[in-house]
């Protein structure tokens, strides 16, 4: 029986009372949190950097809690510009799933990192839209007392969720060409 307590190993002996310290080092890995830190910053100013940034001087409005509406092409006479310019917004959100994905050894780790960061593209949208507006109560209101919030949510979802499983499938196919798993197909057998 094992006990971890702030990294001490206590390995308990059944034939005796005592108690035996094992001190083990606990390893931890900067790749992974390295990773995880840049796919924050790129969420934070490439997305949103890249959205305000088409915005200018513009007045900010519901679409930056709705930024699900920047990914068709329309045209806004109020902002001047094409919205089919945010198509770089889809590509960053594929692009954190998979690459989270498809660098860890253990792929289910990735998708579990990837979709963290819905929750966190929603946290970053309302941060910005309480900078630039100076109301959080009515981007909390937006964000989750409309069916167009929770819209966002899920179509940020699918598009992480899809770089994500594409990463997974490609880092499969690598480990496949360099023989490291196999693809095993049973036949069906007809009686």
């Amino acid at each position: 029986m094992r006990i971890w307590i702030k990294g001490v190993n206590m390995k308990k002996k059944n034939s005796t009372n005592h108690t035996n310290l094992i001190k083990e080092k606990k390893k931890i890995d900067y790749s992974r949190i390295g990773a995880l830190l840049l796919a924050l910053f790129v969420n934070f100013f490439g997305f949103f950097g890249i959205m305000c940034a088409k915005y200018g001087e513009n007045p900010v409005d519901s679409r930056l809690i709705w930024y699900y509406q920047l990914f068709f092409k329309t045209y806004d006479n109020t902002l001047k510009m094409k919205l089919g310019d945010y198509g770089g917004l889809i590509i960053i959100l594929f692009l954190i799933g998979f690459f989270l994905t498809y660098r860890e050894d253990i792929s289910l780790y990735g998708v579990k990192y990837s979709l963290y960061f819905i929750p966190i593209t929603s946290f970053f949208s309302l941060l910005w839209y309480w900078v630039n507006t100076g109301e959080l109560v009515y981007g909390l209101k937006l964000l989750l007392g409309d069916v167009r919030g929770y819209l966002t949510i899920f179509i940020t979802f699918l598009i992480i969720g899809f770089g994500s499983f594409l990463g997974l499938k490609f880092k499969q196919y690598s480990l496949m060409k360099r023989k490291i798993i196999k693809l095993h197909i049973n036949p069906i057998k007809s009686e």
